[in-house]
Formats: C-alpha cells, structure tokens, sequence
C-alpha cells in the first residue's frame, strides 16, 4: 500500500491533484465524444455527460458554471 493511498483527502484536493497532474504531463487537449444528458438551468450553468463514440461505456460527468461577473 503506497503513502497516498493511507490518506484521506477532501473532494476539492483530490480535484486540485487530478488538475495538476494533468495540467503537467498531458497540458490543453481536445476531446471528441458525443454529449448527452444535458441540461441548461436559469443559472446559465449546464450540466452533461460526454460519451465515447463506442459501444465501450466511457463517460465523463461535465459542469459548465456560468462566470457571474
């Protein structure tokens, strides 16, 4: 068992870490797929999955919030 995996971590910081290490070794991407599930609330903030093309189930749960400034 490795040191992280022993340590018990809010959402937001398990976020940060996926967001940095992204950000280091992959940088800015495109990704094709094909939305579904998507909903648009009076907020201005959308909520969709983006799927794979396959018949594999490969989902990625999406949320655009709108900049309230």
């Amino acid at each position: 068992m490795t040191e992280i995996s022993r340590q018990i971590i809010g959402v937001g910081d398990l976020n940060r870490t996926i967001a940095g290490v992204l950000d280091a070794h992959i940088g800015n991407v495109w990704v094709r797929g094909e939305i579904s599930n998507f909903k648009a609330y009076d907020s201005g903030h959308w909520y969709f999955s983006l799927n794979d093309y396959n018949k594999l189930k490969n989902e990625i749960t999406q949320i655009y919030l709108k900049n309230r400034t």
